[in-house]
């Protein structure tokens, strides 16, 4: 579902003598409900000076976290359709879930569906936005327990971890889908990610949407960003969530400050913090 990421995020810069950056840094873009997602995306820089030589080199390093849950049920409004915890244990049942800004659906990033293990199990873009599709079952990495009570399941639970290598080749989970449905109808969204990339040039999940507010002064989040959509689907089955491109309210502070070395102008560091709330 999502394209291959065309750009890196981690970015080496080198200064001229005299010890004045120039540094290449990213364009900023413009920027009662129940909690759906927190997130937080911190730019930091690492700065040395090789030796023998009179200027210094730069890696920048975008970093964060997020962490997405949510409950849904047959009854929700904008659902539609039937949850049994067959849906999990079946091996056959296609899940899709994008959770994005405004005009990202299906052109974002975020795991691809297609497995994990080492190495980068999903593809994705510099976009950002959470999106999955795939089929759980055990082939795609899916685990699957099931809860039985006098010999009915009650309770289904399917976990996807992706893993991908950290400095001096870790092994790390850097992300975590966890679905559970009980046979009362109700499905429970779990998912976290770190986002960014590491010293050694690795790349993990995405940024949700704390991304889009890089760069911008130092404040409440404002612009384009404060509205995503969510969407899950078990195509065929159960669908949630067909028609409205604005039922997540953003909101948050950011916090830029200058680049570090004397001589640059360029205001490039931000720490943002910012929760998603799904409305009515």
């Amino acid at each position: 579902m999502a394209p291959i990421r065309s750009v890196s995020r981690i970015f080496k810069v080198a200064t001229v003598t005299g010890g004045l950056l120039m540094l290449a840094c990213p364009q900023a873009r413009a920027a009662s409900a129940d909690n759906l997602f927190t997130e937080s995306w911190k730019q930091t820089e690492k700065c040395e000076k090789p030796r023998g030589s009179s200027s210094f080199t730069c890696d920048y390093i975008p970093s964060g976290k997020f962490t997405i849950k949510t409950t849904i049920s047959e009854t929700t409004s904008g659902a539609s359709g039937t949850l049994s915890p067959t849906l999990l244990t079946s091996g056959s049942t296609v899940f899709d879930i994008s959770l994005a800004p405004p005009g990202g659906a299906g052109s974002g990033s975020g795991p691809s569906g297609s497995g994990s293990g080492g190495g980068h199990s999903g593809t994705s873009s510099s976009e950002t936005g959470f999106y999955y599709h795939g089929t759980i079952d055990s082939a795609g990495g899916w685990t699957v327990k099931a809860t039985k009570t006098k010999g009915t399941v009650t309770k289904a639970t399917a976990t996807l971890p992706f893993i991908e290598p950290k400095c001096n080749n870790a092994k790390f989970k850097y992300q975590q889908i966890e679905l559970t449905i009980t046979n009362n109808g109700v499905l429970t969204v779990s998912i976290s990610a770190t986002t960014g990339g590491d010293n050694c040039g690795d790349w993990f999940a995405d940024s949700l949407d704390a991304e889009n507010f890089d760069g911008e002064p130092t404040g409440p989040v404002t612009g384009d960003w404060i509205q995503m959509f969510l969407q899950i689907d078990f195509v065929g089955v159960f669908h949630f969530n067909d028609a409205d491109n604005n039922n997540v309210s953003v909101s948050g502070t950011v916090k830029t400050k200058p680049f570090k070395f004397k001589g640059s102008s360029i205001n490039n560091l931000s720490d943002v913090n910012i929760k998603g709330t799904l409305q009515p």
